[in-house]
């Protein structure tokens, strides 16, 4: 939660120009649901991703975004697993692999977050 669909843009325009192919390397962002259509559009060299997914199809899960919503933005990777999302939202190990798994059948790449909270990488043990 970041940055405004207008924002996204700007900083696109800006980075994406930057980026060569390389066939050692891949280089994306992550952006709000609110900018994904606009921001894929303008990018012509970074991976697109989005921020998180929920891992059913649909339902009366009120804010979330399905995977079929991304796919339909040919969106192809998603960043699921967030430390703030596990802390805050009660995300757990159980609900980022169900997230994990339908991503993989629907044969998008999830990109898994292994981070720390605010303590872990202020006292210095992110490694730990």
């Amino acid at each position: 939660m970041f940055k405004t669909n207008t924002e996204a843009l700007a900083f696109i325009n800006e980075v994406d120009g930057k980026v060569k192919a390389n066939d050692n390397m891949l280089a994306g962002v992550a952006v709000p649901f609110t900018a994904l259509s606009d921001v894929k559009k303008a990018s012509k060299n970074l991976i697109i991703a989005a921020e998180n997914c929920h891992f059913k199809e649909n339902g009366a899960y009120t804010g979330e975004i399905s995977i079929p919503m991304l796919q339909d933005l040919k969106v192809s990777h998603v960043v699921i697993g967030h430390s703030e999302r596990r802390e805050m939202f009660n995300e757990t190990n159980e609900t980022v692999n169900l997230k994990a798994k339908a991503l993989l059948a629907a044969n998008m790449t999830p990109i898994l977050c292994c981070g720390e909270t605010l303590e872990t990488y202020e006292a210095g043990k992110t490694v730990e």
